[in-house]
């Protein structure tokens, strides 16, 4: 959603919301509730935004006090502004332990943001069930349609496709009472289920009028001093913005308060956009909230070794991008095998966890299994491994991981995936290269000129739409006069849009080419 759509859109917003849960009392004057329908409004029309009532704490501060004396959702509060870093250094540790706390208390929602973190850390999948249940059983929405979504694709659940169905009406039901109750997080969540037609047909409209008074609510509520509210309005304006424009000078503004009262997406998200010499402090400060790329970002001896720090940390608690980044690290200093041996085995071990949740965790795994790091090398493992990913529709490492293999079977269903995914209009280019290269079909070079000029339109129309890395690769095309004659002018001017967009490879490019 763009900023320029937030006004005259349909919605109602109730005092509190960005901290108020579901059973927060709305006032006399509270405008009618998000499920029920109504006529566009302008921004000035909405009710005006309160602080919050019932005692919510607003910062880690608060919370840490309202969370000693019992109250399980000051402890969830807290727990959520620790793992994200807002008002204080992120610490997904502790964030953990304070969300398990208030989950045991019942808040459902503490629950459910719970079986999110585990599942993407690669929990157990009976153990994120049993979390998502919870969390649904205690009416939280997030963890209904959680759990629906594992038991209809039967990711460590038994599959009924029935039951999942019954969850997704359930967490539809849930959201809009609590959105109607005040909570900004349930709006932004029952917008996204009515975008996906969960629990009721899809209905794009009614999402966005609801997405775009939460967004004017969130800021309402950061104003108010809730700095959980101040991370999502934070993330609203990088989520809107163009990557080829800069904020408005009011969100600039806004991103700057919001830096100052330590919210770490306001820092990370000033540091995108502004020159390398004005975002030096936000870096700073970013890595200040521990953040480690921004750590590392800054170039010197402590910057780096806070990083590691960091990331060996957050590893430690089952974060696998962090051990990424530390095996990286590792690798890149030329450190001695006992120290780099156990590291990439810990890497292996945990991507390969988290690769019950799909996504890249699968990949990581994968790599390191077909490379032999971390363990024997187990081409059979990479290839189990990519076609989880393959079954959330991500098919074409697969592909490639099959054509490397050195069974004939594998090689024809990688040749098979490949052509099934250019026809998707994805991988087209690989394709191409395999008949212009005549490795593992005849040699056809009318073919592979096509495929080539099929990809290239298709990465062209995704440049159009601002995808740096589309940019680049239709860049690398012209240059190299993959399916059309090579132009280093136009190839040249995509590196530069690439580059704009933020894809640093292509900032080398251009240096190196001029």
């Amino acid at each position: 959603m763009r900023a320029a759509r937030r006004s005259m859109l349909a919605c109602a917003l109730l005092a509190g919301c960005g901290s108020a849960n579901a059973n927060t009392p709305t006032s006399p004057s509270s405008s009618p509730p998000i499920s029920s329908a109504g006529a566009a409004v302008s921004s000035a029309a909405l009710p005006s935004h309160e602080p919050p009532r019932g005692g919510t704490c607003l910062n880690p501060e608060e919370c840490e006090r309202t969370c000693r004396d019992h109250q399980p959702s000051a402890c969830e509060r807290l727990g959520m502004m620790l793992d994200v870093g807002a008002g204080a250094p992120r610490d997904i540790a502790r964030a953990a332990t304070l969300l398990q706390q208030a989950c045991d208390a019942g808040e459902g929602s503490a629950c459910s943001t719970l079986a999110t973190n585990k599942r993407l850390r690669g929990a157990p999948g009976a153990d994120v069930a049993e979390l998502a249940r919870k969390g649904c059983d205690a009416g939280s929405g997030r963890g209904c349609s959680d759990l629906a979504t594992m038991i209809r694709v039967g990711r460590d659940v038994p599959t009924d496709a029935i039951k999942a169905e019954s969850l997704d009406g359930r967490a539809l039901e849930l959201a809009r009472a609590a959105c109607d109750a005040g909570s900004c997080a349930e709006c932004r969540y029952l917008a996204y289920l009515l975008d996906d037609g969960r629990g009721e047909p899809v209905d794009a409209a009614r999402a966005e009028a609801i997405r775009a008074a939460q967004v004017i609510a969130t800021r309402k509520a950061c104003e108010q001093g809730d700095l959980l509210a101040c991370n999502e309005a934070a993330n609203d304006v990088a989520f809107a913005r163009l990557p080829l424009a800069p904020p408005s000078a009011e969100d600039d503004t806004f991103l700057r308060a919001t830096c100052k009262r330590d919210v770490l997406e306001a820092c990370e998200e000033l540091a995108f956009y502004l020159p390398d010499d004005e975002a030096r402090p936000f870096r700073e400060q970013a890595c200040r909230l521990r953040d480690a790329h921004h750590c590392r970002s800054l170039s010197t001896p402590e910057g780096s070794t806070k990083a590691e720090d960091i990331w060996e940390r957050d590893c430690e608690v089952g974060e696998v991008n962090a051990c990424v980044q530390t095996l990286a690290l590792l690798e890149e200093a030329k450190a001695p095998p006992e120290v780099v041996l156990p590291r990439a085995a810990r890497t292996r071990r945990l991507a390969s966890q988290a690769c019950r949740a799909g996504g890249f965790g699968c990949s990581i795994a994968a790599k390191l299994a077909a490379e032999g790091r971390g363990g024997p090398k187990d081409e059979t493992a990479a290839i189990e491994l990519l076609s989880i990913r393959c079954r959330d529709g991500m098919c074409r490492e697969l592909a490639n991981q099959l054509l490397q293999s050195s069974d004939p079977t594998s090689k024809e269903r990688g040749l098979a995936l490949l052509e099934a995914n250019c026809d998707k209009g994805e991988g087209c280019d690989d394709l191409a290269k395999i008949y212009d290269e005549g490795t593992l079909v005849p040699k056809n070079a009318k073919r592979a000129r096509d495929l080539y000029l099929r990809a290239l339109r298709g990465l062209e129309k995704a440049c159009d739409n601002n995808d740096a890395l589309a940019c680049s690769l239709a860049g690398y095309m012209y240059f190299e006069g993959q399916g059309v004659r090579a132009n280093a002018l136009k190839a040249r001017a995509l590196y530069t849009k690439s580059c704009n967009l933020g894809e640093r490879s292509s900032c080398d490019f251009i240096e190196l080419t001029r």
